[in-house]
């Protein structure tokens, strides 16, 4: 570019410049078009044209940035006025002027987005002016409420900026302070309705208060502010229990005693509605303190009669005078279900209770002596009848179930009278097997396992019950191998074991390892079952081929046991089915 042309240009320029400095910004764009106008004309060279061009309408784009500027601290001090609707105006015409004029995208972007943001800025100022004056001055907190909500959705609209965190903390502000507000309100209401005696009434506010907390305030505020409802609550009633225990005190001082177990009652009706406190704890243990000797001082006589009733001679002999005894100390346990619960009540509890086990007990050793008695002398019926009295005293007993020792002693004797009666059949029983007498065996053996049923479930009389099964069963296959009919109960142990295994396949798909696992593991034991059930028919046939001198074919079937063994898991069954006799 030749040196006078850039000098023209210069002058040019630094005139616009001068006269955008000056805020005589149509002016300083008009310069600025003479520049564009004065380079189109005079400079020649493409690439320098292009250069000059892009510099001046840079220029051109600030100057219009300037001028929004200008425009935007203007209308934020008439904002700072509170002249709102002029500030506004001023920020449409700076709006106009970055969409119509500024040609750099991204200048005007940044522009438009600050221009609406602090045009939504007035817009929030405006909304909270609003709604204080509805909530400080026409008391509609509901109203104001609604009119904060609608700032925060405003403000959510900025962009995210310090600003916006800022001004969303001052709305967030005025809605925590209308709540409180709110709040102090219902509190004053319901100690009003508490001074003046409408302690129902008062209940209710106080309750529907909390309810407000929980839905409007933060967490930390939430729980300090229930704990103080929770604590006002709870001063009514015990107000209300403190009036009702004095009334209670005076009916016993008068001597009518239904009339202050009703008082007492009620008293402790209202306690049950106190939030979990000391306050609650305390009034329930003044309850206690006035309503629990009255029925101790019923429960003496009981209990005093109950006690002199074992002083009888021979008691220990007479299951009646236990029995009535008991039913005497039971009168005495059932009046304390109505004390409330305290030491005091526990010990009288623990003393009726070991009054009743005490009654029980003399009887109860006299009559297992005796069943032993008759056990040595082989009358096994008649012990069993005994001890079946002894057992009905045992229920009578106050251990909490699983805990008397009594009755599960008894129990255990019953079994083990049971279990040598079992012993002796299953003797006659196996003699028969021996002889070859199968059916007569397999009638005895079922004569045992019908002796069971008397018996009480524990784990021993179930391995005895399982034991019996398993005679029952071997006998059955020594019948059907005499007959020559075992493919037909061969057939069905494989049908079973094919049901199992599908079982198993199943149990395999089963996603909780757990689960599976456990699944998987009973199967696996039924199947052994199974398995043991074919090694003794497979056994039985080979003894009964040894018996017929064919030790050969005894062998396969021996071999083929032994295979089947190999297939099974469980130890236990396993091992067992190794080793015969």
């Amino acid at each position: 570019m030749k040196p006078s042309i850039l000098k023209k240009l210069n002058l040019i320029i630094e005139e616009a410049n001068t006269l955008k400095n000056k805020n005589k910004f149509g002016k300083a764009v008009d310069k600025f078009e003479q520049a564009l106008n004065f380079i189109n004309i005079k400079v020649d060279d493409p690439s320098e044209k292009k250069v000059e061009i892009e510099s001046i309408r840079n220029a051109i784009n600030q100057t219009y940035s300037v001028e929004i500027g200008k425009i935007v601290q203007e209308s934020q001090k008439l904002s700072t006025q509170k002249e709102f609707d002029d500030a506004k105006t001023n920020f449409q015409k700076a709006l106009r002027i970055a969409k119509d004029k500024i040609d750099d995208q991204e200048l005007r972007d940044t522009e438009i987005k600050d221009i609406k943001d602090l045009i939504i800025h007035i817009e929030i100022e405006e909304l909270l002016i609003k709604g204080v004056k509805v909530r400080d001055e026409v008391k509609n907190f509901d109203e104001a409420l609604k009119i904060f909500k609608d700032c925060i959705n405003l403000a959510e609209s900025l962009q995210e900026t310090d600003g916006k965190i800022e001004i969303l903390a001052t709305i967030k502000a005025e809605i925590n302070h209308t709540y409180e507000l709110q709040f102090t309100i219902i509190l004053q209401k319901g100690t009003e309705l508490k001074n003046s005696g409408q302690l129902e009434e008062a209940i209710k506010v106080f309750e529907k208060s909390k309810d407000f907390i929980e839905n409007s305030f933060s967490p930390d505020t939430k729980n300090t502010e229930i704990v103080n409802i929770k604590n006002l609550t709870n001063e009514i009633y015990s107000n209300q229990i403190k009036s009702i225990v004095e009334k209670g005190k005076e009916s016993v001082q008068e001597g009518l005693i239904d009339k202050a177990k009703t008082e007492f009652k009620e008293a402790l009706k209202i306690a049950g509605r106190m939030y979990e406190s000391d306050l609650k704890n305390l009034e329930i243990r003044l309850i206690a303190e006035s309503q629990n000797p009255i029925y101790i001082k019923e429960i003496k006589p009981i209990l005093n009669e109950g006690i002199e009733l074992t002083k009888s001679e021979n008691f220990e002999d007479s299951i009646s005078m236990i029995k009535e005894t008991v039913s005497v100390l039971n009168k005495a346990l059932d009046i304390t279900k109505s004390m409330v619960d305290s030491e005091r009540k526990e010990l009288e509890i623990k003393k009726i209770s070991d009054a009743i086990n005490q009654a029980c007990l003399p009887g109860i050793n006299i009559i297992k002596d005796r069943s032993m008695q008759l056990v040595g002398s082989e009358k096994d019926e008649e012990a069993i009848n005994e001890i079946y009295i002894a057992l009905s005293l045992a229920k009578l007993m106050t251990y909490p179930e699983g805990k008397n020792k009594e009755l599960e002693d008894l129990k255990n004797l019953v079994n083990k009278i049971y279990s040598t009666e079992i012993k002796k059949v299953l003797k006659k029983g196996n003699e028969l097997l021996g002889k070859k007498e199968n059916e007569k065996a397999l009638d005895i053996f079922n004569e045992a396992l019908n002796i069971t049923n008397k018996m009480y479930l524990t784990d021993e009389m179930d391995k005895e019950v399982n034991m019996i099964k398993s005679l029952i069963y071997e006998t059955e296959v020594k019948l059907l191998v005499g007959k020559g009919k075992t493919s037909e109960e061969q057939t069905t142990k494989e049908k079973e074991i094919e049901k199992l295994n599908k079982r198993l396949e199943y149990a395999k798909s089963i996603e909780d390892n757990d689960r599976r696992v456990e699944e998987m593991s009973k199967i696996k034991k039924l199947i052994d079952g199974v398995h043991s059930e074919e090694i003794k028919l497979l056994i039985e046939q080979g003894n009964h081929l040894a018996d017929q001198k064919s030790f050969e074919e005894a062998f396969n079937f021996y071999e083929r046991a032994l295979r089947v063994n190999k297939m099974m898991e469980e130890p236990d069954v396993k091992n067992k089915d190794l080793i015969k006799d």
